[in-house]
C-alpha cells in the first residue's frame, strides 16, 4: 500500500467516525445565524427568535437540529431553557477538517515529488 492510499483510508476512517449530523446542520444559514448569535453567550429561546427575525417554532426546531448534531447544548434554567454553544463538538470537526487538508495536501505533495523524477 503506498503512502498517499493509506493517508486516504485513514481519512475515510475517520470521516466514518465523525457524525455528519453536524456538518448538515451546518448547512443551512439560519442555523449558522443561530450559532454565530449562541457564539457570544447562551441565551433562551426567545432571545434568539428576536435576534434572528423567524417565529417560535421555526427557531425551536433549528435549535432542535442544532442539539441533536451536539453542536448546541441546552440547560434548564428555572422555567426557561437556556443554549449555548458546544465548543467541543466545534473542536472535533476542526480536527477532523485538519486532518483532512493535511493528508490532502500530503497526497499532492506525493504526486509532485513524483512528476519531479
Amino acid at each position: 500500500m503506498t503512502r498517499s492510499s493509506s493517508l486516504y483510508i485513514n481519512s475515510c476512517m475517520l470521516l466514518e467516525e465523525l457524525d455528519d449530523r453536524a456538518f448538515k446542520a451546518l448547512g443551512h444559514r439560519d442555523r449558522r445565524a443561530i450559532l454565530r448569535l449562541l457564539a457570544d453567550g447562551e441565551r433562551p429561546v426567545g432571545d434568539v427568535v428576536d435576534a434572528v427575525g423567524l417565529g417560535q417554532p421555526v427557531v425551536s426546531q433549528h435549535l432542535k437540529v442544532l442539539r441533536t448534531s451536539g453542536l448546541v447544548t441546552v440547560r434548564g434554567d428555572g422555567n426557561r431553557r437556556l443554549y449555548a454553544v458546544d465548543f467541543a463538538r466545534f473542536n472535533e470537526i476542526r480536527a477532523f477538517l485538519d486532518h483532512f487538508w493535511i493528508t490532502r495536501l500530503d497526497a499532492l505533495k506525493l504526486v509532485a515529488e513524483r512528476k519531479d523524477d
